[in-house]
């Protein structure tokens, strides 16, 4: 067990490339960062590129420090990915790139990895692209609902998992609306088994329901634009020099949120939190 002075309170992240702070400088300048520097608070980041919802649930669950309870206020952010990604569990000796996380003495490998279902195909993410024939097997099992039903278990597992440690948390989805917040809640939320879940978690930041809409609406182009179509059309939007230069302060060429638009989200949301 490593000597772990507690400040009085932590915020854990949960989440994908964007709570891992992505084309922003990484976890130390990630808006979770910021928000607990600001409160002069520990924070524990647990997002990673490419993952999906089963998987950050699974990284909570892995890796959780003994010394967690010895905190006076405990907050958790959970900004779910889009409902394709489907993360599967891959024994760590197939992996060129086994990741590990120090906690104390003890290093725990944590054994999902991202995979992401588009239309006709699936894929693992990053260096992992060469166990895609598995991808290929398992694609035919899966379905429009499985990212649902994987959605909920997680939600659940994390919801289960803040009771047991009493921490307080908030849902703020990455992505758009009709990948996570808008086709849960029009399609299953009056659905019996899901309706004792805490829809009030969803949060929303000057009514946008999204992290990446949020940052669309800054840099002003359409806040329903997909992520990838900004990718794929950025050069043939015929926008101006003062509306391409708006875009390029808030969104980074990849997609993410830049660094500059993080430090000025981090300030927004640490106004927005109920906590």
């Amino acid at each position: 067990m490593m000597n772990h002075t507690v400040r009085e309170g932590i915020i854990i992240g949960l989440g994908d490339s964007f709570m891992a702070g992505d084309e922003a400088g990484g976890s130390e300048k990630s808006y979770l960062k910021r928000i607990a520097d600001a409160r002069g608070y520990d924070d524990f980041n647990l997002g990673k590129v490419g993952m999906g919802n089963l998987g950050a649930a699974n990284m909570l669950l892995v890796n959780t420090p003994e010394w967690i309870s010895e905190y006076n206020k405990k907050y958790l952010i959970w900004s779910p990915s889009g409902l394709n990604r489907i993360d599967v569990p891959i024994p760590s000796c197939l992996s060129k790139d086994t990741q590990w996380l120090p906690l104390g003495d003890d290093r725990i490998p944590t054994d999902y990895f991202p995979v992401t279902l588009f239309p006709g195909k699936a894929c693992f993410s990053g260096n992992l692209t060469y166990l895609n024939p598995i991808c290929e097997a398992i694609f035919p099992l899966t379905s429009d609902s499985t990212g649902v039903i994987n959605f909920f278990i997680s939600w659940k597992m994390i919801d289960m998992w803040c009771k047991t440690y009493g921490f307080e948390y908030v849902i703020f989805p990455a992505f758009r609306d009709d990948m996570t917040y808008l086709r849960l809640v029009d399609r299953y939320k009056e659905a019996n088994l899901f309706k004792q879940l805490p829809w009030h978690k969803f949060i929303k930041v000057e009514d946008c329901t999204s992290y990446l809409q949020w940052a669309f609406v800054q840099a002003g182009i359409d806040k329903n634009m997909d992520m990838q179509e900004l990718i794929n059309r950025r050069d043939s939007l015929n926008l101006t020099d003062e509306k391409k230069t708006l875009l390029d302060l808030w969104i980074a060429p990849r997609g993410h949120v830049t660094e500059y638009g993080t430090e000025k989200f981090a300030q927004i949301l640490n106004n927005f939190l109920p906590f």
